[in-house]
């Protein structure tokens, strides 16, 4: 018995457990001002993830710009312009607008190469401006060139898309299809193939104007017809086929369509989704509590709606249905168009609130209340005004899986990995380095022990390297720069056997960027004589492994079992 509590206690006071891996995403927020000297008209600000632009009303009304990456504000017309005029392409460097001069000409601007010019000399409907990709459409006002007119942008050339008159509300342009309806007597539904100039009718039925939704980034356009039945119908510009999607009554202010799929309110309050590639329905379920129909969005991949009492969530691709987050009653919640992110204020949930769709993470954009009419989302940047010093602000949203210790990621021997710093946080400082807080995290588990080597070769930043025994544990390894014409960072280490070591990638100086993490094998790679752990040491580990196998064979010292 004594044998026994004695090789128990050896092997407790040696061995050492990992901890449980729990891994869960940090979100980590980067605010910066967009713009302080003037009060920006709310209701212009639009964000392309590249570029945001917006009105100021304050001092000299004029038309701003700013740039996202290099995160430089500048003049885009120095001229007032129509609010309602302002199109910003959603996936290109153009922005459109009306003059308030008395010329009223419709210009354009690229805001990649910050030169201005000319699109149209004469009036224009502003309400039928509609801006995608390189392509502008609108309808002139005054004849003889009245009717439908487009523009590329990036040759400069403008050709007719429809002589006649059309419904101004009613024109769509997705960079690839222009559609529209004709003005009485006509009432039929149109569309524009842009690269081939080809018109052709998609619809011979008179329909709602305000239902007409064409997806931003597929061939597929939808509408209520107008008919008894009122039937939400599509069609496939590509292909040019009309189809019914839902033979029922539906709500037009609900209709949101992205990609493959389009969603709806029913006027049981039923929400009900389409894949317009398969031909396949399916019912989205609600919680009870009335679907505000304006509230709809949709990006292809998930779609986010308001009831009374919350916000909901519904994944595309798995068919799964969420809260987004329990407890909140947002006023309104934007959708980025491209990304997995949603934003909205909600006092309760903090101020001004994001939610990762994919994670089903919530975090804070600010604490204050903004504007909600100025809240403009798109990839991973939202931009909105602060209610109370009326300043236009930005922020960029980090997700790292990694950037702290206990949510560290899983290396393995000779398999590089490929990570990011950029948008970490930290407050750590390893001791071979300056300054070196910004940090992420991983944790490596050898299968055989001794000498392993750890760098950070083919990074893009001036690394810094630590490892550690636990989190916030001993550190046992640390480098900066392995050679004086390297940057890159390099330790070399003894491991034993199945126990976990803590690496912390971090940045000289508080520097970030694109990292490579690569673990390879040192010398020893077959275990000494005594060596029962493989670390290519005999110590008392390994005395530790030999008294707990004398009690299992139930035998006394010198015998060993071998079997």
């Amino acid at each position: 018995m004594k044998k026994q509590v004695f090789a128990l206690a050896m092997l407790a006071m040696v061995l050492v457990l990992a901890p449980t891996q729990a891994q869960a995403w940090s979100y980590n927020i980067e605010e910066f001002t967009v713009n302080t000297w003037g009060d920006a008209d709310s209701s212009t600000v639009s964000n392309n993830g590249n570029y945001v632009v917006w009105r100021n009303m304050g001092g000299i009304p004029r038309l701003q710009g700013y740039d996202l990456s290099s995160r430089e504000e500048f003049v885009i017309s120095r001229n007032d312009v129509y609010s309602d005029s302002i199109n910003l392409s959603p996936d290109s460097n153009y922005v459109v607008w009306k003059d308030m001069s008395a010329t009223y000409q419709l210009y354009g601007y690229d805001l990649s190469a910050r030169g201005g010019f000319i699109i149209c000399p004469n009036d224009v409907d502003t309400m039928s401006i509609a801006i995608s990709g390189n392509y502008v459409v609108w309808e002139n006002i005054s004849p003889p060139d009245a009717g439908l007119h487009g523009y590329n942008l990036l040759t400069k050339e403008g050709f007719i898309v429809c002589p006649n008159n059309v419904e101004p509300q009613s024109v769509s342009n997705n960079g690839s299809y222009v559609v529209w309806k004709k003005m009485p007597l006509d009432n039929k539904f149109y569309g524009y193939d842009l690269s081939s100039r080809e018109e052709f009718v998609i619809s011979q039925n008179d329909l709602y104007s305000d239902s007409i939704n064409l997806s931003p980034d597929s061939n597929y356009v939808v509408w209520k017809d107008m008919s008894a039945t009122s039937q939400l119908h599509g069609y496939d510009l590509s292909a040019r086929g009309e189809f019914i999607i839902c033979p029922n009554d539906v709500d037009t202010m609900s209709i949101a369509i992205s990609g493959n799929y389009v969603v709806w309110k029913d006027y049981s309050e039923d929400l009900h989704g389409y894949n317009l590639l398969t031909r396949e329905g399916f019912s989205i379920p609600t919680y009870g509590y009335g679907v505000g129909p304006a509230t709809i969005s949709n990006n292809s991949s998930y779609v986010v709606w308001g009831e009374m009492v919350g916000l909901w969530g519904y994944d595309l691709s798995m068919g799964e249905g969420f809260d987004i987050p329990p407890g909140c009653t947002p006023v309104k919640a934007h959708l980025s168009p491209n990304s997995n992110y949603v934003v909205f204020e909600d006092s309760p949930c903090g101020g001004f609130c994001g939610y990762d769709l994919a994670t089903r993470d919530g975090f804070i954009v600010s604490p204050n209340d903004v504007d909600t009419m100025s809240i403009a989302i798109s990839g991973n940047y939202v931009v909105w005004k602060d209610m109370m010093n009326r300043v236009l602000y930005g922020a960029s949203i980090y997700s790292i899986i990694n950037d702290e210790c206990l949510d560290a990621v899983e290396v393995v021997d000779d398999t590089p990995y490929n990570g990011s710093t950029t948008g970490a946080t930290g407050t750590d400082v390893s001791s071979c380095a300056d300054n070196d807080t910004i940090d992420t995290w991983h944790f490596y588990k050898p299968n055989a022990g001794g000498q392993v080597t750890i760098t950070t070769d083919g990074s893009n930043f001036d690394t810094t390297l630590a490892v550690y025994s636990t989190c916030g544990g001993t550190e046992l390894a640390c480098n900066d720069d392995y050679c004086s014409d390297n940057l890159q960072s390099k330790v070399v280490t003894s491991v034993v056997k199945g126990k976990t070591y803590f690496i912390r990638v971090a940045g000289f100086n508080g520097d970030t960027g694109d990292y490579q993490l690569l673990v390879t094998r040192g010398e020893c790679t077959e275990p000494i004589k005594g060596d029962l752990n493989d670390d290519c040491k005999v110590n008392m580990l390994d005395f530790a492994i030999m008294a707990f196998h004398w009690f299992d064979c139930n035998l006394d010292p010198p015998e060993a079992c071998l079997e």
